[in-house]
């Protein structure tokens, strides 16, 4: 059995940020980093890539951050029954960060969990288990292959991404991008997508949108000014590709990740 003891989805710092625990946690805690980072490792720091996946073992000495504004991350931390083999199975590397084969479909995973662990049914710990090892799966089946780093153009792409992720609100045109790096459009886009895994205007609408649920959920602006704020000229179409893409109107989604911070906040009940 795999027991989630806590668990967060797109937990944003809006400075460089570290952490460390320096004799280790008595549990496992895994890591989706959404943007660049760092691990330390044997006495030195392991760059990870945006959308790095780290598994780190328990008892054992985490220290991982970001020198970077906007970092941003999905994290759990888990224990497991004592006969639970499942680690030994999917032979899942300890401490160091990879690109796994589908981000995305993890951070819904643990998007998913984060709702789950807020219910209080007979059914929740059992599908806490079910999401979890959906996760370890995947995660198994080892990093995407990366045959696009060694590219030349990589590491021009890589910087630009990390341009674009830090500003998505500003005007990122295709066309004037792929003439910055005198390639036609389509190639940019070819490329692009062969790097990470989505093209450019996925990508920038990707941002956009997180940037907006970090607003929505840590500001009172008003949804116009969000819309307007993360990029978006108009707001009704902004509220549309949200529902699209995030399964919720903005308005849904602020009450939603409000009440879940308030259930968060409360004390537990005392006990009788």
């Amino acid at each position: 059995m795999i027991f989630i003891l806590r668990c967060g989805h797109d937990s944003h710092h809006l400075r460089p940020v570290e952490m460390e625990h320096r004799h280790g946690l008595d549990h496992y805690l895994l890591l989706l980093m959404k943007t660049e980072g760092y691990v330390a490792r044997e006495g030195r720091l392991v760059p990870a890539l945006p959308e790095s996946a780290v598994l780190f073992q328990k008892h054992t000495p985490i220290r991982y951050g970001c020198q970077l504004d906007h970092y941003n991350d999905d994290w759990i931390h888990f224990s497991l029954s004592s006969h639970e083999q499942i680690l030994e199975q999917t032979n899942i590397p300890f401490g160091i960060p990879f690109l796994p084969q589908d981000f995305s479909m993890l951070t819904q995973c643990v998007r998913l969990l984060v709702k789950e662990s807020r219910r209080k049914s007979p059914s929740s710990s059992s599908i806490q288990d079910a999401l979890m090892r959906a996760v370890l799966w995947k995660l198994s089946e080892g990093p995407r292959a990366e045959p696009e780093i060694k590219n030349p153009l990589y590491p021009v792409f890589f910087r630009l991404r990390q341009e674009i992720l830090n500003a998505p609100a500003r005007n990122w045109d295709t066309d004037t991008l792929a003439r910055s790096l005198n390639l036609s459009a389509s190639r940019f886009q070819h490329l692009y997508k062969d790097f990470f895994g989505l093209p450019p205007h996925r990508d920038l609408i990707k941002a956009r949108l997180e940037n907006s649920c970090f607003y929505l959920m840590e500001t009172d602006m008003d949804i116009s000014s969000v819309s307007a704020f993360c990029g978006y000229e108009n707001p009704l179409h902004y509220m549309r590709q949200f529902k699209k893409y995030m399964g919720l109107t903005p308005s849904q989604y602020r009450a939603q990740t409000r009440e879940e911070k308030l259930h968060r906040s409360s004390p537990p009940p005392a006990e009788s």
